[in-house]
């Protein structure tokens, strides 16, 4: 029996989750494929938060 055998899908998400929280959200994006698929996903709110920051230098 290998050592990890008996590691649940439980026990990694737990696991994992844990060490994202200790993590930066910047830190993070430097993973390969992580900025890729973070960037996507938000795109959207991206694109609306730099058009509200760009009506506020209007002002």
């Amino acid at each position: 029996m290998k050592k990890h055998d008996k590691m649940t899908d439980d026990d990694f998400d737990r696991i994992l989750v844990g060490i994202l929280e200790e993590s930066l959200a910047s830190e993070l994006i430097s993973i390969p494929g992580v900025y890729e698929a973070v960037s996507e996903f938000y795109n959207n709110e991206i694109l609306a938060r730099w058009g509200e920051e760009e009506e506020r230098k209007k002002e």
